[in-house]
């Protein structure tokens, strides 16, 4: 098993004991430790990244995007985009969160429309670019299909006493080159915001204003993401203008998230089913497999971690996470270089975007994914084993695009 992401277990509904978070924060603790290096216990934690979670987010409904270019109604296919991004903020795991990706560290995945009516693989590469702001640039892309979509985000969080609000920056692309039409959104997705954090039940929503506007077509959605009435159930409402007439509502539109969704013609008044989310079709994702992934994978940066999440050994879990968050510090503190290996920066758009030399590879990787080691990569590749003191030794400078602080 390569991922957690995609798996159910145990772990999902396990309980958080208040008595283990503060055990955790305790046994990090040491006679003079700078409190700076203290960080939230395991317990609270999913066992993946959030850049595994954000693939696995991305292409689960990726397929209403690739064809969303067929329909040739131009309202058509802005209101298939826009019921894609409906779906695409689907509810929420409760109760814990995902790993804050580290600085140089990446994730691929990837779904294969082999025997369906879309042509080729749709991939998506990740990269955690900067640390401060902590950014993450990631790109969806299918070349048979002339799709791409891009995204930049960076993410601020608020705590308000018992509730905590993330905030992303950043922005989406949605590029139909053979149509030459572009889909923008502002933000890569509402804000989290999770209440009930100290007192109380604790759950998650989607909240805040988005905007869905393509140029070319002349459109424009507003939606609003919202907890509603008394069983706090995560909606969405908004509804459809015309750039050229933003006063004057063609379409409003409203419904729980995972639910069914309606739409309503402003005009005549009438409603009709915009989209069952309960209906929809999942894509499922794949993953190279664990003996073939790079230092900086995701998967391969936290695999310690996760292995003792799943098993409930907090202990092992906190020593995890420490020598990864203690390694970037390191890294930090001595001001080693990075260059991002899937990203560069546009110094006049300040907008982060795909090295494109860099999908030959990628493909070359998927292509590969099944195919049997050599003997001598299976004779050098070892079972994960439990983080010890020797991961703190010292380590050759890091490279661009690497990790080598941790052993991994």
């Amino acid at each position: 098993m390569t991922t957690f992401v995609d798996q159910t277990g145990e772990w999902e509904s396990r309980k958080i004991s208040i008595l283990g978070a503060l055990a955790s924060f305790i046994n990090q603790l040491s006679f003079g430790e700078d409190l700076t290096k203290i960080s939230i216990p395991s317990v609270l934690l999913f066992p993946y990244s959030a850049l595994e979670l954000a693939g696995l987010r991305a292409l689960v409904f990726v397929d209403l995007l690739l064809k969303a270019q067929k329909e040739e109604d131009p309202f058509k296919r802005f209101l298939a985009v826009l019921k894609w991004f409906i779906a695409y903020t689907q509810k929420e795991k409760l109760g814990k969160k995902p790993y804050n990706p580290i600085l140089a560290e990446h994730h691929i995945s990837w779904v294969d429309h082999a025997g369906s009516e879309l042509k080729g693989i749709t991939k998506f590469v990740a990269e955690q670019v900067t640390h401060h702001p902590p950014a993450t640039a990631y790109v969806i892309d299918n070349a048979e299909e002339n799709f791409r979509l891009t995204t930049r985000s960076v993410f601020s969080t608020h705590f308000y006493g018992n509730s905590v609000v993330a905030s992303p920056t950043g922005g989406t692309t949605i590029e139909f080159k053979a149509l030459d039409e572009k889909y923008e959104l502002p933000k890569p997705i509402p804000d989290m915001s999770v209440k009930n954090v100290v007192i109380g039940t604790r759950r998650h929503s989607w909240e805040g204003e988005m905007t869905l506007i393509c140029q070319k077509t002349g459109y424009k959605a507003v939606m609003n993401f919202f907890e509603d009435g008394w069983w706090c159930i995560n909606t969405v409402t908004g509804y459809i203008v015309k750039l050229d007439a933003p006063d004057k509502r063609l379409y409003t539109f409203q419904g729980p998230l995972g639910e069914s969704i309606t739409l309503t013609n402003a005009q005549t008044n009438s409603s009709e089913l915009f989209v069952d989310l309960t209906k929809v079709s999942r894509q499922k994702a794949k993953f190279l497999p664990f003996e073939k992934l790079a230092p900086t994978s995701s998967v391969k940066v936290w695999r310690d971690l996760s292995l003792a999440i799943v098993k409930d050994d907090m202990v092992a879990a906190d020593l995890a996470k420490k020598v990864v968050e203690d390694a970037q510090r390191k890294r930090r503190k001595e001001n080693t270089s990075f260059v991002p290996q899937y990203f560069k920066l546009n110094e006049q758009t300040n907008l982060w975007e795909f090295v494109e030399e860099k999908m030959t590879e990628i493909s070359k990787q998927i292509a590969t994914a099944d195919d049997p080691l050599p003997e001598e990569a299976k004779q050098t590749t070892e079972e994960v084993k439990q983080p010890t003191e020797a991961n703190n030794e010292q380590q050759p400078e890091t490279k661009p695009g690497e990790l080598v602080d941790v052993k991994l």
